[in-house]
């Protein structure tokens, strides 16, 4: 991508004469100064556009615009900067012709990865829920890689509107277009009450997975109930056609049927679904070993990941597999050569013979009661 093309792809104006620099390739995108390599595209990202957004903690944010300097001396080819802020500001004066001003640098943001989905006609995947997301993710993709399958996902875990954008952008950073990728998995967090509505009006998804709904974010969200509605965004935003993949074992969850008047595929333990476990053995530390059934078929399966609550996100990444037709021994062969998350239920030995569960990024109370079930589960 050039800048040419960044310019079409926002409603941008260019300050002073910039045509001598519209041909000049763009390398990377970066929201952090410290962080801009040459030739990439700098975001100015403000408190006022954080605000906008609704991000918690906005009126003490940076402002990048401060910043616009220390990107340009580290290689920054431009900068995408909001226009009310620019204005008089005679720090700046020097970078003129290298500005891209805009109302919203975060929508200037949004709409390049929007452009670029729109542009793809790929499958995309989308998860969410109030913990596990990640884990799935990276369980799906590694399915989905397993089969031969080019997989576009998320960075770590940038599931906001500012990470899932750059997740988009990825690719083009690695020098790849749309059609490099068979598919996209991507995360979808929520912080705020439409987030995800949001998130999905840049994504298109053509599946949404749906997790769990747990009592996280009650600081703004003030109800479970609340917090549901926000998640079942992603049901009520799938593109036409589309797959809801729902945990049958949650009611809040389950209840989200009726939001979606296409094809919908269940998984859980519990309760019936088309995805199961069946003849669960967690008796090894680190191991759990399971009939998997699937509307495709049974096979035997190992996961090498620890706790109850990973073999569920196994099975949402394993109903993800069965939209695009992986038999049950397919899924079964790549789960068992799945690595946990970085810091999410990784297993470190040690040579005093003793063991830790690293399962702190990002924990919340519930990650942390699945991760202590399993503790028991396997002493039982």
């Amino acid at each position: 991508m050039n800048i040419r093309t960044a310019i079409q792809l926002m409603r941008v104006a260019v300050t002073g004469d910039a045509a001598e620099f519209f041909d000049n390739e763009i390398n990377g995108f970066s929201i952090d100064s410290r962080t801009t390599g040459e030739g990439e595209l700098f975001f100015a990202l403000s408190p006022v556009d954080y605000a906008r957004h609704g991000f918690t903690g906005a009126a003490s944010a940076n402002d990048a615009h401060e910043f616009i300097p220390q990107a340009f001396t580290r290689g920054a080819v431009a900068a995408i900067a909001r226009r009310e802020r620019v204005e008089g500001d005679a720090s700046l004066e020097n970078y003129r012709n290298h500005l891209l001003l805009v109302d919203d640098v975060i929508e200037a943001l949004q709409m390049i990865a929007q452009s670029i989905l729109q542009k793809w006609a790929r499958p995309v995947v989308a998860i969410t829920g109030s913990a596990g997301k990640t884990t799935t993710k990276d369980l799906t993709a590694h399915i989905l890689n397993h089969s031969g399958r080019r997989v576009l996902r998320s960075k770590k875990n940038f599931n906001t509107e500012i990470g899932l954008p750059l997740s988009v952008l990825q690719m083009t950073e690695a020098g790849a277009s749309p059609g490099d990728y068979d598919v996209a998995v991507l995360e979808m967090g929520m912080s705020t009450p439409n987030e995800i509505r949001r998130l999905c009006e840049i994504a298109a998804p053509d599946i949404g997975v749906e997790l769990l709904v747990a009592p996280v974010h009650l600081e703004f969200m003030k109800s479970i109930e609340n917090i549901a509605a926000a998640k079942a965004q992603l049901v009520e935003g799938l593109q036409p056609g589309g797959t809801a993949i729902l945990n049958a074992d949650d009611e809040l969850v389950a209840a989200m049927r009726v939001k979606h008047d296409g094809r919908t595929l269940t998984f859980g333990i519990e309760r019936p679904a088309d995805v199961t476990a069946l003849e669960i053995d967690n008796a090894q530390l680190g191991l759990t070993r399971f009939r998997l059934r699937t509307p495709l078929g049974e096979a035997d399966a190992s996961l090498p990941l620890p706790g109850r609550h990973n073999l569920m996100n196994a099975l949402a990444a394993a109903t993800v597999a069965t939209c695009f037709e992986l038999r049950p021994e397919e899924i079964a062969g790549a789960l068992a050569c799945a690595a946990p998350s970085e810091m999410r239920g990784e297993l470190l030995e040690f040579a005093g013979g003793f063991t830790v569960i690293d399962d702190s990024y990002n924990s919340n109370p519930r990650s942390l009661t699945s991760m202590t079930r399993s503790l028991v589960e396997g002493r039982e």
